[in-house]
């Protein structure tokens, strides 16, 4: 079994791709993931397989606060769900280097493993019906991630569909399908409330 006091390993090792940042999906990063996995994990038999990437995008606090639509997001890493025996047990993710690298950052058992694998098969449904793009929404100050199906054709991203990912806070609704501003609307209330960071200010620490 998995060390229960692990919750992300870091690795210090990367691949290349070329410009612009595209889908890693060689055999020797999967085969390096793979081994990653085996190495976090005391598992018998087979390991864990990297599957299902989801590009991440972060949204910042202050994006939030003053109604930014998901154009502000920027992409920042690449997620995998890994599974063994077709059971999630792992998000694996990999940072975008200045150069254009993936450098694989960590292994996380945490609980939005599960979430994520029911979120991404309510978003795979959905992007089945068109040509939306599974990308990952990211608000590291707030505890929310919602899988964000971005549609390729569509002129606005404001159209976009926002798939919240279990666990979530009361008042929005994992695996629910939210139109994207309708999301954001709830989660810039949230954002509102956060107090603003001050320069001197040790609250916290």
């Amino acid at each position: 079994m998995c060390m229960a006091t692990l919750m992300t390993r870091s690795l210090g090792w990367a691949i290349s791709t070329t410009r612009p940042v595209r889908r890693p999906t060689s055999r020797r990063f999967v085969a390096r993931l793979t081994a990653a996995v085996r190495s976090a994990c005391v598992w018998p038999g087979r390991a864990g397989a990297p599957t299902r990437p989801h590009q991440v995008y972060t949204l910042g606090l202050d994006d939030l606060r003053t109604g930014q639509s998901l154009s502000a997001a920027r992409p920042t890493s690449w997620r995998y769900l890994v599974e063994r025996d077709d059971r999630p047990v792992a998000l694996g993710e990999t940072q975008i280097r200045t150069s254009g690298e993936h450098a694989f950052a960590q292994l996380n058992y945490g609980p939005f493993v599960r979430g994520t694998a029911e979120a991404l098969g309510v978003a795979e449904q959905y992007a089945a019906q068109g040509d939306a793009d599974v990308r990952l929404l990211h608000i590291p100050a707030l505890y929310p991630q919602a899988l964000w199906l971005h549609s390729q054709s569509r002129a606005s991203e404001s159209e976009d569909t926002l798939v919240p990912v279990a666990p979530t806070p009361p008042g929005i609704e994992a695996n629910r399908a939210y139109p994207a501003r309708e999301l954001l609307d709830l989660l810039q209330e949230r954002a509102r409330s956060v107090p603003e960071m001050v320069e001197g200010d040790t609250r916290g620490g």
